[in-house]
């Protein structure tokens, strides 16, 4: 699914999250995130409001509300995330 996922191409990114089980309201969260942070410059610091954003996910699958488990919620942000930006994983 994360193939599908295009560097700075926010459409494909909000596709793959739909897909995945994400919710609307989080998918605009992450939205404003990425437009306010910093473009990071490697795949293990994002930015601080979508690092919380990513934090608050990985709750989501762990309580259960997110229909994911935490590793494969993990897993799939981060791979999403970086094909977004265009980095290496």
């Amino acid at each position: 699914v994360t193939q599908s996922v295009e560097t700075n191409n926010w459409e494909s990114l909000e596709r793959a999250l739909k897909n995945n089980g994400v919710e609307q309201e989080d998918i605009d969260e992450l939205k404003e995130a990425i437009d306010t942070d910093p473009e990071p410059e490697n795949s293990s610091k994002f930015g601080p409001k979508v690092a919380k954003w990513m934090g608050k996910m990985a709750g989501k699958a762990a309580s259960g509300v997110w229909k994911v488990g935490i590793g494969v919620a993990g897993g799939f942000l981060t791979k999403a995330l970086c094909k977004y930006y265009g980095l290496d994983e």
